[in-house]
């Protein structure tokens, strides 16, 4: 580890030390006359904030609350739940320097810009320009000009990792696209950098070497089996456990278990259309496709069978579409069934049961540049190399 990791895990470890000096006489205290595992279980439900406060309370809820079992079966209860309750909408500003955050349950009934507040950045990326890669498990991956952080926002946690080397770049005829994800077979978190250098030909930016790195070796690997000679412009889709990017006509995955590449056909969505962004929709892998004024959503029902391509809605939104054509869309349904679809500041929410008859409530909010949906938890995977 360097100097900022150790520094980070000797103020943990002081933390955690102060954390159970002050817990041992609160265990000589009256605690409800509970079993301790109804008492584990009712932890299980609560917010990941009063989580953070009753680890005072007494060493064992201390140590229960930084068990790996806990901090899975806590991600698992609120990832699972159909009402969203401990779902929230991170939003970034126009000037990538600036996060907010909402609940997703009032992010749907008010106007955005309204509910959000400001989230406490780590220091080092305070007033620093930075994307959002993607969430996962309540981890965001964020780029900062070609430095690479997770940050968990509920637990205020944030990790660098080390830089993916590339070989023979030449400054300034380069940049970076990644993806971020996890992999259940070895319980392990990976980022997947893909590097894209400029032709002193032609001038267009292709992919000539990708990188993948793991929290349980602390390292980046190669990859040599990723299509060279594309073009990439926006963060790998995390879906079942692969990362996608769009390759026109095709989709190209990274399988985080065993780093395998694949690909698919994208549906036929017309001559014109601007090129699609992917997301997920009712469990289900799916593609937004621009048309200037109009936007068609595209599911897949059979994972990687192009003949279950299926077209379920067409939303015209208008002709200010084209300022949030980088920002990869939110897709997800609510529990009355309805979709919602957020890309860049339109959030459109559609009534697929009396599709096409009915129209799309719309909601135009400005200020954002990109938003992502992400599950409050307690996990902390750089944990898992000590």
């Amino acid at each position: 580890m360097n100097n900022e990791e150790n520094l980070e895990d000797q103020t943990s470890n002081a933390t955690t030390d102060s954390q159970i000096a002050r817990s041992q006489d609160s265990d000589q205290s009256i605690l409800p006359n509970l079993p301790f595992e109804l008492i584990t279980e009712i932890l299980l439900r609560l917010p990941v904030k009063s989580l953070l406060k009753f680890r005072c309370v007494s060493k064992s809820w201390l140590s229960l609350t930084f068990s790996s079992r806990f901090i899975k079966a806590h991600l698992k209860l609120s990832d699972d739940d159909k009402d969203y309750t401990h779902h929230k909408v991170i939003l970034l500003d126009l000037s990538h320097a600036i996060v907010k955050s909402c609940s997703l349950q009032s992010f749907l009934d008010t106007p955005p810009a309204d509910l959000a507040t400001n989230v406490s950045l780590p220091e080092e990326l305070v007033k620093r320009s930075f994307c959002m890669v993607g969430s996962c498990d309540g981890l965001i991956c964020l780029e900062v000009r070609y430095d690479v952080y997770l940050w968990n926002p509920c637990t205020r946690k944030c990790k660098k990792l080390p830089g993916p080397t590339f070989e023979g770049r030449s400054p300034g005829w380069f940049y970076c696209v990644y993806g971020f994800g996890y992999d259940k077979s070895s319980d392990d978190y990976k980022v997947v950098a893909i590097l894209a250098e400029r032709s002193k030909l032609d001038g267009v930016y292709r992919v000539t070497q990708v990188r993948i790195y793991s929290i349980s070796t602390d390292s980046w690997r190669s990859i040599e089996n990723f299509r060279e000679g594309v073009e990439l412009d926006k963060p790998g889709k995390l879906f079942n456990g692969k990362l996608h990017w769009v390759v026109r006509p095709c989709v190209v995955s990274i399988n985080l278990e065993n780093e395998m590449c694949e690909e698919f056909e994208l549906p036929y969505y017309g001559e014109h259309g601007i090129d699609p962004a992917l997301g997920e929709l009712e469990g289900k892998f799916a593609v937004l496709c621009d048309h200037y004024l109009t936007v068609d959503v595209w599911v897949m029902k059979e994972y990687g069978v192009k003949e279950s391509w299926t077209k379920i809605f067409n939303v015209i939104v208008g002709d200010d579409l084209w300022y949030n054509f980088y920002s990869p869309p939110l897709f997800f349904q609510k529990k009355n069934g309805e979709v919602v679809v957020l890309h860049g500041s339109i959030l459109m929410v559609y009534d697929l049961k009396n599709y096409p008859d009915n129209n799309p409530q719309l909601n135009r909010f400005h200020g954002y540049a990109a938003a992502n949906m992400h599950v409050e938890s307690l996990v902390q995977p750089w944990l898992m190399m000590d």
